[in-house]
Parts: C-alpha cells; structure tokens; sequence
C-alpha cells in the first residue's frame, strides 16, 4: 500500500517541507534553514527549534537573513521613534474625539539624512477618518480631500512647477518633493500598508496650512494639513492621562507650515502705523496751512577776506507772536570757495544767547554745493535780539552776504524724524519676519 504524503511549512523561514503522514507527532528538519519543527498527526506545526549561526552555513545564513518574512518581522519589532499616545486612546482635537486606531513611522532621506514622522490614524464614527502627524514636536492635523475641489492654475514662479493648487480659494506654495519609505508599523489601517511601502509627496504650504498630494502609481491622494499651536497641543497630549509633560516632544527648527508670529505682530503694528501715520500727516498738513512764514529781519553785507574773522553786527529786530520757530537764511555769494559762519542770536532784556555754526561751499564747474544755507530754531521766545557773525573764507575777493531771518515757518523735519521714529519698531519685526522665512525655507527643496 503507497504511503500517504503532505507538505508543512517552516515555521521560521516559510519553506515547505514534504513529509509522510502518521499518526504519531515528529520533528522535521527544514532543509533551508535548518530548525526542527514539531509537527502533529494533521501536519499542523505545534513548535519550532532553531539551531545557532554557528551549525549553519555560511551560504545558508546569508540566505535566511534575506527572508522576506523574517525581515519584515524584525523591522516591524523597532520602533525609530517613541510612539506617544497608546492605541485606544481617546483625544479631543477641534472640539470632536477621536480614537487612535495605528501608528505609523515614515522615513524620507532628506539632504544626506533620513528624517522620521509619525502618523496617527484617527477615527471619529461621525466623521471618518483624521491622521495626526508629528515631526521634531511639530504637530499637524490631517483631513482627506475631494479631488473636485482642488483646482491647479498657473504658477508665476520659476522654482516651482508649472501649475500649484488652490483649495478653497487659497492659493499653495510648492515647499518639497519627496519620498517616504514606511518604518513601523503598530495597529489597524483601513488600507493594506507593510513595512517597506514607498510613495511620492509633494507638500504645498500656504500657514498654517498645509496641502499634500501623495503619489503611488497612477494614484493620487490630496490630503489637507493645519498647524497645531503648543495650546492644542497640551489638550490632545493632557500630561495625567497619556503622558507626562517631560515627554512632550520639543519643538525644533521652524516646520513648513508653521505660522511666523513676526508677521502676526506685524501685520497688527501695519495697521497702527498707517493710522499714526495719517494723524501725523494731518497734524503736518495743519501746521503747513497756518504757518506765516513773516519775514522778521533781512540785512545784507560784503565779507572783506583781508579781515577774517571780524564781526558784523545787526541791527536789533523784535519777535513777537509768542514761542514760535525762527529760520535763518544765509546767502553768501561763492563760487570755488568755502565761507565759514559762527554767530549767535542775542535776547538784548534777558542776556540769553542762541549760537550757531554754519559753512558754505559752491562750485559752478563741478555743480556741487549751495551758495545758500539754512538754520532752524525749535522755539525762540518774544524780546528783542540782534546777532553777532563771524566770518572766514578762502577767497582772495569781496564776498556779498545776505542774512533773512523768517519767523513761524513750515517746518518737514520734525514730520519725516517722526515717520522714522514710527518705522523704528515695524522695521524690526519685518527683519525678524524675514529671517524666519528664511530658516523655513532651508529645509526646502526649492528656495524662492
């Protein structure tokens, strides 16, 4: 009578092995691999006995560590990063719970480096399906998209490609391309994944948000991302139910979609500069309307360059209409020469002296210079004054001069120190602002 035979598989390596039926229990050895399996009378393996690297062959070995099942099983077994919110976990984003359902661990080599993510499955029985991300403490809340509503037009810049997406109204900026390689693997997904599984990305940002199309064969998935803050953060992680506050990751470096606070700050100190800037304008434009601009006092004179220095003295003039500002205009005829002036305004009741410095030089031939040049003073009170002027010059002839002097007159100084003095603060927020891009965008592929 022929004897009756059947195939087990090899418990550690899967390779089948031919054996006879019986009715006893026995050990097969696996011809591949070479553990002992224990098999019962309806060929059914009940164990199996490995054997040390040392009773295996060098051929043999090589051949076992290039297992499909046993590498797959040893990559699932070593997690890169620290899985933070158990399986089963119940957490409160955008005012709806949520349960973790898998945890996944996705690689992509990234200048020379592999970097690592996280991502949660999520699952609300109302609304489906969520995934929660994390990246170097960055956090994002990932929601599917309808193809329907993702519309590409035109891109107007050079470094991206040819068309970018808009979502909703809101136009996206292309940020990276790359590939992921799935690390780990922990719980269930409602699509068939393994370790192993590669697929193509391509991130588009417009903070705090963040459109993804992924890529796997003829297959495209969009997948729409937002930022979440450290606050949203402390309520999905609360440090008593899932995790000590130790453990919440720190947050590293600027993310892609991650929200620059400068140009929130800015944008709000934006619009408290243009309304000081229109206060001021108005208060400009007021002063510009009601100045006299009163010819007080004018004397002219001839500067003699064989007594430098010599003082000329005015005739005495009056102020009044109280504590206005004075303009001095001084005019002296040069032409290739300089005329040096220190004088000082003289209150002749109270003895108070106002003193001035002042230097003039014109050059025809090269058109640089002025033959004319003029001094302000904030805030001179009523009385009567004459000035005193010492002059000295390099010219070898008689230099005409002439002295105005003009009382409450427009004054743009002070309106374009005060629009400088309003920028101060803006300015550095935008400068902030820029390098803070700047940091985001050197983790891009493309640099705009």
């Amino acid at each position: 009578m022929k004897e009756k035979r059947g195939v087990v598989t090899c418990y550690n390596c899967l390779a089948n092995i031919p054996t006879k039926i019986s009715t006893k229990t026995k050990k097969l050895k696996c011809a591949k691999c070479i553990s002992k399996n224990i098999v019962n009378n309806n060929l059914t393996l009940e164990n199996s006995e490995t054997v040390s690297n040392s009773q295996i062959s060098r051929s043999k070995e090589d051949e076992m560590k290039n297992s499909v099942k046993e590498q797959l099983e040893n990559e699932r077994k070593i997690s890169i990063k620290e899985q933070l919110i158990p399986l089963g976990s119940l957490v409160t984003i955008k005012d709806h719970k949520w349960e973790v359902l898998g945890y996944l661990e996705v690689a992509e080599k990234f200048d020379g480096e592999e970097d690592v993510w996280c991502e949660y499955l999520l699952e609300n029985k109302s609304l489906g399906y969520r995934w929660l991300t994390e990246f170097d403490g960055h956090w994002n809340f990932i929601s599917p998209c309808e193809k329907k509503d993702i519309k590409l037009i035109p891109n107007t810049k050079k470094y991206s490609l040819n068309k970018v997406p808009v979502y909703f109204e809101r136009e996206y900026q292309l940020f990276h391309i790359g590939k992921g390689v799935i690390k780990f693997i922990n719980g269930n997904f409602f699509w068939p994944v393994k370790i192993g599984d590669t697929f193509d990305f391509e991130d588009f940002i417009s903070p705090p948000y963040v459109l993804t199309c992924e890529i796997n064969g003829n297959e495209k998935n969009w997948l729409h991302g937002e930022y979440l803050n450290k606050k949203e953060v402390k309520k999905i992680l609360p440090a008593k139910k899932i995790l000590p506050a130790k453990k919440i990751p720190y947050r590293f470096g600027v993310y892609l979609n991650q929200v620059n606070k400068y140009r929130e700050i800015r944008k709000k100190l934006k619009k408290l500069w243009f309304l000081f800037l229109i206060i001021v304008t108005f208060f400009q434009f007021y002063f510009v309307l009601t100045a006299k601009n009163k010819l007080i006092f004018e004397q002219s004179f001839v500067h003699l360059p064989r007594v430098n220095e010599k003082s000329q003295i005015s005739k005495q003039f009056e102020l009044t209409d109280g504590d206005k500002n004075l303009e001095l205009k001084l005019t002296a005829y040069v032409n290739d020469n300089f005329f040096d002036m220190n004088g000082k305004i003289i209150n002749e009741e109270n003895g108070k002296i106002y003193n001035f410095y002042d230097s003039i030089y014109y050059s025809s031939e090269e058109d640089s210079g002025s033959q004319i040049n003029t001094l302000n003073f904030s805030s001179i009170p009523n009385g009567k004054y004459r000035f005193i002027l010492e002059g000295s010059t390099d010219a070898l002839t008689d230099i005409p001069c002439k002295i105005m002097l003009l009382r409450d007159v427009t004054n743009w100084s002070n309106y374009i120190l005060s629009i400088i003095f309003l920028s101060i603060i803006p300015l550095i927020f935008l400068i902030l602002e820029l390098r803070y891009e700047e940091k985001r965008w050197k983790n891009s592929n493309f640099i705009p």
